[in-house]
This record gives C-alpha cells, structure tokens and sequence, in this order.
C-alpha cells in the first residue's frame, strides 16, 4: 500500500501565489467600472444635467440651451423634445394672456370712462340740470353699464370654451336648425344635404353659440334679405353654411373677422367676440371656420 499526502497551501500564501493575476484582475475590473462611468457619464448624466439648466434658463426668462453634441439615449431627447413642446405652449400662453389682458383692459376703458364722466357731472351738476338731461346721463351710464356685462359674459363665455371640457351630446342637426332658424326675426331657409350627417355628438351650447352668432351676424350685415343655412358633408364631418345677401365683407377688414374685439358696430353695442366664440369652438373640435365673400353677399363656412 503507498500512502501519499500534501499539505495544502493557506489563504496568505495563496493570495500572495496568485497576487499578479489578483491585481490584474483588480485593475481590470477597476477600468471597466471606470469606462462604465465614463459613459454613463456622457449619454446620461451630461444631457440630464443640460436639460435641468435649460429648465433654469427659461425660468430665469432666457434663451433655451441645446443639448450637448453625441449620442444621447432616446429617453433623454424625448423629455428634451417634451420640454420644447412645453415651452412653447407656455410662451404662446403667456403671449396669450398679455394679448388678452390688454384687448380687456382697452375694451373696458371706453365705457369705464363714459360712466365716470357722467357720474361726474351728475355729481357737480344735479341741481341745475332739467329732468331731460338727467335722463340722459343716466340712459348713457345704463348703456355703458350695459356693453361691460355683455363684454364680461361673452369674455366668460370665450373662457370657459377654450379651457372647460365640453359635455358632448348626441344632438339632431335638422331639429337644431330648424329651432335656431326660428329664433330670428329675418327670413332664415334652412336646407339639408341628403349626404350631411343626421346627428353630431357636440356640447349643446357649443352648437347653438356657434351657428347662432353666425345668424346673428348674417342677420345684421345681411340688409334685411333672407338668409341661408345649409348642412352638408365635407370629409365625412358636418359642414353648415350660413349665407347673407349683404353688401360683403371689405378687404381691409377681411384679415380681422376672427380676432378678439374687432367690430364695425361698437357704436351699436357690438362686442366683437362672436365671431371670435365661433373660431373657438372650431378649434377646440379640430375643425374649421372660413368665408367667401363678394358684393353678392358673405357665406360662412363651419365644419364641426
């Protein structure tokens, strides 16, 4: 029998056997976690870092920087695009409101300074004035009072349309017509195209403020001559068009139809927000409002 046995090498003196493969080993995994750093360094942290200054930037009102050049993973230049989509709409909001500001405050400085004028000279001069004359500082304040409400209620009106959900409805489209037809003292002939669609699924006050402010307006620039409304199809989508017999729209005017508070009727309480609500409610359901016009008279074109 032959017996054979070695006595096995201890943790020390194999660690210090091995020690150059060890240390190789270690300076490797070293670099390696290095170069990972590296890298992570410049596809993720680099383009998270310029896009959280850019975020500084813009809030301090200044220009939006560009991501930095090289690869950048596709999660980072989605929330770089995400944050130029949203700094646009924050701009063109702010532009908005300053806009709007501005037309409200102009608006409501007309008749603010009637109503002072005349409380003015009510005020010094009540004891002399003839009944007939306080009558008529007092109808002028009642008329002024009067356009502010209607300016304020179309003003909340606009609002609530372009910010507020809608509660869509199914609603009849002849009926609808046929009832807003009614509503107006000028002749209306209301005519359905076999192909328009029966029903829509609208808000009810979006569909009766939309093609009733175009009535209203064929009504007052229409010289008294009937008036016609038709349905049809235009894409598969409802298209109603309101026809007037007036005198047609100027050129010099015909850029301004749908801005804010643009009227030729201020002398006769005309707010300038009809056609403005209409645009509104083309644009909240992706469709569209356009017109033809010409001396023959102005059609109005609405696709809901």
């Amino acid at each position: 029998m032959v017996r054979m046995s070695r006595t096995p090498l201890d943790a020390p003196k194999a660690l210090w056997r091995y020690r150059y493969l060890l240390l190789w080993g270690l300076f490797g995994c070293l670099g390696l976690t290095l170069a990972i750093s590296l890298f992570l360094r410049r596809t993720i942290t680099r383009p998270v870092r310029a896009i959280t200054q850019a975020a500084e930037a813009i809030a301090r009102g200044a220009p939006r920087l560009p991501l930095p050049a090289g690869r950048v993973p596709s999660e980072v230049f989605q929330l770089s695009a995400a944050l130029d989509i949203m700094t646009e709409k924050l701009r063109a909001r702010a532009a908005y409101v300053a806009e709007f500001a501005a037309n409200v405050s102009h608006e409501l400085k007309t008749p603010l300074t009637g109503v002072r004028g005349a409380v003015e000279l009510l005020r010094e001069d009540w004891a002399e004035m003839d009944p007939a004359q306080r009558e008529r500082f007092l109808a002028n304040i009642d008329a002024d009072a009067d356009r502010m409400q209607r300016l304020v209620t179309r003003l909340l009106h606009l609002a609530r349309i372009e910010h507020a959900p809608p509660e869509d409805q199914i609603l009849d489209v002849a009926h609808q017509l046929h009832a807003l037809a009614a509503r107006h003292d000028a002749p209306v002939e209301v005519v359905i195209d076999p192909a328009a669609p029966t029903t829509i699924s609208i808000a009810p006050e979006h569909f009766i403020t939309a093609v009733g402010n175009l009535l209203d307006n064929a009504a007052r620039h229409g010289a008294g001559e009937p008036i016609t409304v038709r349905a049809d199809a235009v894409d598969g989508r409802l298209a109603i068009r309101v026809r007037d017999q007036g005198p047609g729209i100027s050129p010099r005017n015909q850029g301004r139809v749908f801005d804010r508070f643009f009227t030729t009727e201020r002398d006769q309480g005309g707010t300038g927000l009809g056609l403005a609500l209409v645009d509104a409610i083309a644009r909240t359901r992706h469709g569209s409002i356009s017109f033809d016009t010409g001396p023959q008279g102005t059609e109005f074109t609405l696709v809901l």
